[in-house]
């Protein structure tokens, strides 16, 4: 058993490489099998402009102040001019003076990577406070830059919002396993990361059906609780993706990270980046279905 696991283990490892190597720009991945230390890295602590995947730490920070009650979920935020950008999202084109809860927020936030959202959150939450929480988390390489002023602008690394694949990994293996503030928060937020709207990275090859009892099934044969990210030349994807098969159900934390591409104006799914994530979201979701035994580590 443990000579099958090591061997699906190395086989990922390879096909990672391989996609990389095909790839005009940088790639890295970590991949976390859950239960147990099935790892694979590939560049896994390179860092990485993090993009919107930023906001999976502020979403842990807008809970964290929450449970320690310097926070409703349920205070209202007013959209205000000073906090409208471009980008993503929907808050940028209604009227100054809306009012949203904090959960509202932050499911714009991560559903539709709604930029406003987050400059509303960082104004409530503090950045200083999201890089500290990180840090306390003993995520040392994972940084919020700050507000978005401009969505795509020409920033130097060390001034972007900023990560690597296993320190994002390791927070979203916090959330799966419900260690991250609390088992409600982190259901909630788990919620909040299904409903991504932007499906063509990790989960464009998998068989996400919407309405699974319309063909005969009781529940989604994969689900990918998963918040993506884009710059020029940069496109991410980090997410929990949960495999029920015949003999259980497996999931695997990935974060899929690549930088510097050449086609990175080409805003499609497309974009050589996009299609790279999609093949790894595919290779992990097999590697889940050939495993012989979840629960056993390699």
């Amino acid at each position: 058993m443990y000579t099958e696991i090591a061997a699906e283990r190395d086989a990922l490892e390879q096909a990672i490489a391989d996609l990389a190597g095909a790839m005009p720009g940088r790639l890295g991945v970590h991949v976390r099998v859950l239960p147990g230390d099935l790892e694979v890295s590939f560049h896994a602590d390179d860092l990485f402009p993090s993009a919107s995947v930023i906001k999976i730490p502020i979403m842990v920070e807008a809970y964290r102040q929450s449970a320690n009650g310097s926070l409703s979920l349920e205070e209202l935020l007013p959209l205000i001019q000073e906090e409208v950008t471009d980008g993503s999202g929907l808050l940028q084109y209604m009227h100054v003076g809306l009012q949203l809860t904090v959960t509202d927020a932050v499911e714009l936030m991560i559903a539709i990577s709604d930029n406003t959202a987050t400059n509303l959150l960082l104004r409530r939450l503090g950045v200083a406070e999201v890089n500290e929480t990180m840090q306390q988390l003993g995520l040392t390489q994972t940084r919020s830059g700050g507000p978005i002023r401009v969505a795509n602008g020409d920033t130097p690394l060390e001034q972007r919002s900023r990560t690597t694949p296993r320190e994002i990994t390791t927070l979203l293996t916090g959330i799966a396993q419900g260690t991250i503030v609390s088992a409600d928060a982190c259901a909630a937020m788990m919620r909040h990361l299904e409903h991504q709207l932007f499906n063509d990275m990790l989960p464009r090859f998998l068989p996400i059906i919407a309405y699974p009892e319309r063909v005969g099934l009781e529940q989604m044969p994969v689900q990918v609780a998963h918040k993506t990210g884009g710059l020029s030349g940069v496109r991410l994807d980090a997410g929990i993706i949960t495999a029920h098969t015949a003999t259980g159900t497996r999931t695997a934390v990935v974060s899929a990270f690549t930088a510097d591409l050449d086609d990175g104006e080409i805003w499609t799914v497309e974009n050589v980046g996009c299609r790279t994530i999609a093949e790894v979201g595919r290779l992990v979701y097999d590697a889940l279905l050939h495993l012989p035994d979840g629960d056993r580590q390699a």
